[in-house]
């Protein structure tokens, strides 16, 4: 239960309704926000207490990304950079959204 409460501490909704704002913007497939957080989380955490798995998650990603024709590779860089742009998931990840959210509710 504790892990679900910081989530929603932490504005996994608001965050994930973001990102899916842009990814429904993106005509190559259908990609879930949650998910996409989900993995961004998955990462970061193993960064810490499996880093060999992360290095091979972002490698394998890597690896696929490569050998995507030229024009999916474009693809996938700007909706990337288009997710990148309507949230940052650095912050979510450090639980830093919260604190800004307070800061932006008092004002």
């Amino acid at each position: 239960m504790a892990f679900y409460a910081e989530l929603q501490k932490r504005g996994f909704v608001e965050v994930t309704q973001k990102i899916q704002t842009e990814l429904d913007k993106w005509p190559l497939m259908p990609l879930f926000g949650a998910r996409v957080l989900d993995k961004f989380m998955m990462v970061s955490g193993a960064r810490t207490m499996e880093e060999s798995w992360a290095n091979n998650f972002i490698s394998t990603a890597q690896s696929f990304f490569e050998v995507l024709p030229a024009d999916w590779r474009c693809s996938v860089e700007q909706i990337a950079d288009r997710v990148e742009n309507a949230v940052d998931v650095r912050e979510f990840l450090r639980g830093q959204l919260e604190a800004r959210r307070k800061i932006v509710r008092r004002a």
